[in-house]
């Protein structure tokens, strides 16, 4: 039996600790499901509430008959106003499976839009703060925006509870993602970082970077900013089909002569007539709560000049704005045709024998959190060399392009390094190079996140000499590290590096450190040696990259790279030498939808405690602890009761004869 077990090695716990892992394709089937649906529905009309209310009750109603887990993003006025008119609706969303997430829409300080009377607007206080340079203090303002209360009146904050801590609080769980909603001025870059940078140490996992499609067919999972970028092969949301020249929702079209082009339930069917069966195909189909009774969310006329997202008003706002010209309430019979059409695509989705609807949470779990993995001295060697051969001599000095999809692969290895990685792996040995007089044979990455805001850099090409890089390289670790001690994920790169009196930007200092470590590495001296500091500017553009289109932009990507995704195999064990012949662990049915059976069979007297294990190691579930007798035994989980979501766990009986460990995958 020991031998059985000893096959393993998905999960090895030492105590809680979880090491390795093995890994599949990112595009693997599992069993029959090749495609994974994430279903969303955005929740953000906290100026309608009672209609919000009535819309998301009838959506749960129709998730829970077609056994569909869905995602609701809530912003921060629709959850506080929800648990005032009817407390526990987000805890029972919980409770029955459904992700909880949190979604940013105005008043919120990142969908600000600058107007001619900026200073009356309060988020302007904390775009100044970008703007002169004071991060510290703009991260500062940035985490009050994810902790504090909305006051919807004056698009400041109060004092009580709210944002991310309010829905964890009121819906008993941590929001795995975030949605960023419209970012409508050139200043909201900076923002999403720092508002990232407050939300992953509160346990944020994943964020939504584009609503449509245009995953990366080799690697659909990709880490943006150190989380989950919500990936999507294709979308049920809108489409350009009949006289539509380009792409439009579905719903606005139901009582057009294109109503049959744009039904939703023949748009899904036609996509999944054109996947391929082989392999993992990822598709999510997305609303609001408000397009099922208004042609745009009422909240609109409240905070914006036009009442369609223009320049935002000035303060103080009215709550009570609803122009009917321009925020036009839809007819009871296109309600109705919008509500038949949905329910029918859900039926379809949830019936499909081929389809698998997640939540983030669910899909977070699946993947490897490697962010601060270990990194080798010969792979820095690698890195370094690939970001010399990325830079190109050009008539104004020289540019640096990215490789082809944002990050870096180490040849002949499933190894990716996002160019944060890079930079801190190459600064981080440098710095110890300057310390002790050797580079570092390994060393430990950590999860730090782009500059906010770009720097000017060298005006002309110079020569810096080696001796002052390295005060400059221990000068930035040090900064890092102050930065991840304040707070684990609050390390970033600098707009600009001063190196022997001249100021480079974040492509010129990243070319520095590539010229440093080859040097070092090659052995050179560092008291003879000089570096060239070329003039590299900043790409101007900041847009994220899409799907497999080489994107040469600014330093605000460099933390893109694939998640590898966890390997489902059938059994795990602890240590395999504490096994006990004598207690055999089942769960059956596996995969399981509602309920599972744990069976186990004792050969004496004994304690026993049964826990659940996510694939991160972490406990969720303690469901025995007790004084048990010889024999057999069986322990019914009710998988609701338990609020366990769709994904990998894994079951661990623990005794004082040994401890077994039994994967199980849970289906929705």
């Amino acid at each position: 039996m020991k031998a059985l077990f000893s096959f393993l090695a998905f999960l090895i716990f030492a105590g809680t600790t979880a090491t390795a892992q093995v890994f599949v394709s990112p595009r693997a089937v599992e069993n029959n499901k090749y495609v994974y649906m994430n279903v969303v529905m955005n929740c953000h009309d906290f100026s309608q509430v009672r209609t919000s209310y009535t819309t998301l009750s009838r959506l749960f109603g129709i998730y829970r008959k077609y056994n569909i887990i869905a995602d609701f993003y809530f912003t921060d006025m629709l959850a506080q106003r929800l648990e005032w008119s009817y407390p526990g609706f987000l805890d029972s969303l919980r409770r029955a499976g459904m992700g909880i997430n949190i979604h940013h829409r105005s008043p919120h300080a990142i969908t600000f839009r600058p107007t001619r009377r900026e200073a009356e607007n309060p988020q302007l206080g904390l775009i100044t703060l970008f703007r002169q340079g004071r991060t510290d203090e703009a991260i500062a303002e940035c985490e009050k925006w994810e902790r504090r209360r909305v006051n919807v009146a004056t698009g400041g904050l109060d004092s009580a509870v709210g944002g991310y801590d309010f829905l964890e609080q009121k819906a008993g769980v941590k929001p795995t993602c975030v949605g960023f909603g419209i970012s409508g001025n050139f200043d909201g870059d900076s923002i999403a970082i720092g508002a990232m940078i407050s939300l992953k140490k509160s346990g944020l996992r994943a964020t939504v970077d584009d609503h449509e499609g245009g995953a990366d067919t080799q690697f659909p999972f990709m880490s943006l900013r150190g989380v989950l970028s919500r990936p999507a092969d294709s979308s049920i949301t809108r489409w350009a089909a009949g006289t539509m020249p380009r792409d439009t929702f579905w719903w606005k079209m139901v009582l057009t002569p294109d109503a049959d082009a744009y039904s939703p339930r023949r748009y899904a069917e036609r996509l999944m007539s054109q996947v391929n069966k082989s392999q993992l195909t990822l598709m999510n189909a997305i609303m609001h709560e408000t397009d099922f009774s208004y042609d745009r969310p009422p909240f609109y006329s409240v905070y914006y000049v036009s009442g369609t997202a223009g320049a935002t008003n000035p303060v103080p706002y009215d709550t009570t704005a609803f122009p009917t010209d321009r925020i036009i309430p839809w007819s009871e019979t296109q309600k109705n045709a919008i509500w038949a059409k949905y329910d029918s695509l859900m039926q379809y989705i949830g019936t499909h024998p081929n389809i698998r609807t997640i939540t983030m949470q669910s899909l977070v779990q699946t993947l490897s959190d490697d962010r601060e993995r270990s990194i080798s001295r010969e792979q820095c060697r690698n890195l370094a060399s690939q970001i010399l051969s990325g830079i190109q001599s050009t008539m104004q000095g020289a540019s640096f392009r990215l490789p082809t999809k944002n990050f870096f692969t180490i040849p002949q290895t499933t190894d990716y390094f996002s160019l944060a990685d890079a930079y801190y792996a190459l600064q981080r040995s440098l710095a110890d190079y300057a310390r002790t007089g050797r580079l570092p044979e390994s060393l430990s990455l950590r999860d730090i996140v782009p500059p906010l805001g770009n720097g000017a850099g060298v005006s002309a090409n110079a020569s810096l000499t080696l001796a002052d890089a390295l005060v400059a390289f221990r000068a930035q670790d040090s900064l890092l590290s102050l930065q991840i001690a304040r707070n684990q994920y609050g390390g970033r790169m600098s707009p600009n590096v001063s190196v022997g009196g001249r100021s480079l930007n974040p492509v010129e200092y990243f070319a520095l450190l590539a010229r440093a470590y080859q040097a070092i590495d090659g052995g050179m001296s560092a008291g003879t040696t000089t570096l060239q500091a070329q003039q590299i500017p900043v790409p101007a553009a900041l847009t994220p990259p899409v799907g497999d289109a080489p994107s040469q932009n600014g330093p605000s990507n460099w933390s893109v790279k694939p998640f590898r995704r966890l390997a489902a195999m059938p059994t795990a064990v602890v240590n395999e030498n504490a096994l006990s012949d004598g207690a055999e662990l089942q769960a059956s049915p596996n995969p399981a939808q509602d309920f599972v059976s744990v069976k186990f069979t004792l050969i004496k007297p004994e304690r026993v405690v049964l826990k659940i294990f996510n694939v991160l190691g972490q406990e969720v579930v303690r469901v025995l602890d007790a004084e048990m007798g010889a024999g057999a035994h069986e322990q019914l989980l009710v998988i609701n009761q338990w609020s366990l979501v769709q994904g990998l766990y894994f079951i661990r009986l623990e005794t004082l004869s040994g401890i077994s460990i039994q994967a199980l995958q849970i289906l929705r």
